[in-house]
């Protein structure tokens, strides 16, 4: 095995330092999602919601892939120069349309799309459309540098950030100023991305030409697989509001928010490793044994975490946000099962994108939406929440089920060895457990 090229040390380095900034990043998450919640009511958070469902949803429509496809041509060393040129020239033609689609959506259609929300929250929730945009494509260029360290450092400032303004502008300005707290604290983090990014280039090497017709081919390949992704997470939010009102869609809301909280191990894993799966991509047992070898940490990792939390959640919503929000319990309990697999799905496509096959994960999401989309018509308006958290825990476990076998098809894989664990894996184990504690001493030591 060729040391180093997978170089398993600096991985698990990479993955430790993400995973504690994941972690303190959920904290404050926490924090944020709580205050929100028993500041501003069920009712306010269903509106808060799907005020940024919004600005969200046009930053995946309109955003082309292009941030996959900045992670695979950078990891392939294209020249960083001529890809930065070329985001930028994307990112001012994307911003403009994407505001004035907003604009009739809001004007015309709002509605219809989305019932009970007033017209106002979603105007100034649109102000921060072009900034999830951009900040978009700025994290995909450090994540291709697989500048970890760099992105953790934004990521968490982020949060940090936004956590501190919402709660100071909720307690002054209701929902009003939690809306504003997002813009505000997207907006530092343009300039944060922008100085750094700056820095990156003056190193930069006069690697292979940027073929842009390429980088847009790929791109679109990622790109409709990461929009059905998306409306596979979203649809049961939407569905919820559409068929119920905001006070059970902000219910709801906290019980999604808490389970996709438990993707931490795989969103720590996953961005540490994407990179690192395209650039062995030419040398199959190596990207086989990487592939394999992190799938089954991150569902062994989530599978505590879900049974953990299976047990407790009750008690912590209670303790947390309060009696009004007791119905989040059930549905939480039944995505667990989704969740965990969910977890999975998300390595596998990675190891399907690193080798130049993002449309499996297209295929297999189109087939996903159908079920996930059917699956909320037929159940929210007869089983209300519940039938919402069936629908999308049904849709994760069949899309994971669906690429364990495709990958066996592809990489010749036995799916029984994800499962099983051996030495090797115990002896990775320890290390990543060494590299969290030795970089929460440093943390502490700093401090």
């Amino acid at each position: 095995m060729s040391k180093n090229k997978t170089n398993l040390t600096k991985i698990t380095k990479n993955a430790g330092m993400t995973f504690i900034n994941k972690t303190l990043f959920m904290l404050l998450g926490m924090v944020s999602s709580v205050f929100l919640a028993r500041f501003l009511g069920p009712e306010n958070r269903g509106y808060y919601a799907m005020v940024l469902f919004l600005p969200s949803t046009l930053s995946m429509v309109l955003g082309l892939g292009i941030p996959s496809s900045n992670v695979y041509h950078i990891a392939k060393k294209i020249n960083l120069s001529e890809i930065l040129k070329f985001n930028k020239l994307l990112k001012n033609f994307l911003s403009i349309a994407g505001l004035i689609i907003g604009i009739i959506i809001i004007d015309f259609f709002s509605e219809k799309l989305f019932p009970g929300i007033p017209k106002n929250l979603l105007s100034i929730g649109l102000i921060s459309y072009p900034l999830l945009l951009i900040n978009s494509f700025s994290f995909s260029v450090f994540l291709g540098l697989q500048e970890i360290k760099i992105y953790n450092k934004i990521q968490l400032q982020q949060k940090v950030i936004s956590t501190i303004l919402a709660i100071f502008a909720t307690y002054f300005w209701n929902i009003i100023g939690a809306i504003i707290a997002i813009i505000i604290s997207n907006i530092i983090i343009y300039i944060q991305c922008k100085i750094h990014i700056t820095k990156v280039t003056k190193n930069d090497q006069k690697n292979k030409t940027l073929n842009k017709n390429k980088f847009i081919q790929y791109g679109l390949k990622s790109y409709f697989s990461d929009i059905i992704a998306f409306l596979n997470y979203k649809a049961d939010i939407f569905f919820i509001n559409f068929f119920l009102n905001p006070v059970l869609t902000g219910v709801y809301v906290v019980a999604v928010s808490l389970a996709e909280k438990i993707w931490i191990v795989t969103s720590s894993i996953s961005l540490v490793i994407n990179p690192k799966l395209t650039e062995i991509s030419d040398d199959e047992n190596e990207h086989t044994h990487l592939t394999i070898l992190t799938a089954k940490w991150v569902f062994y990792l989530t599978l505590f975490i879900v049974i953990f939390l299976g047990i407790s959640i009750k008690y912590i919503v209670s303790f947390l946000y309060g009696a009004e929000y007791s119905q989040v319990v059930l549905p939480f309990i039944l995505l667990l099962p989704g969740i965990c697999l969910g977890a999975m799905s998300k390595i596998i496509s990675n190891s399907f994108a690193s080798l130049g096959k993002p449309e499996i994960n297209l295929y297999m999401g189109i087939v996903i939406l159908v079920i996930n989309i059917t699956l909320n018509i037929l159940l929210i308006p007869r089983f209300g929440l519940i039938g919402g958290a069936i629908a999308t825990s049904v849709s994760y476990t069949t899309v994971t089920i669906c690429k364990l076998f495709i990958l066996k098809q592809l990489q010749d894989i036995k799916i029984h060895n994800i499962f099983i664990i051996n030495k090797r894996d115990l002896v990775l184990f320890n290390k990543l457990i060494s590299k969290i504690k030795k970089s929460i001493r440093g943390i502490i030591v700093k401090e």
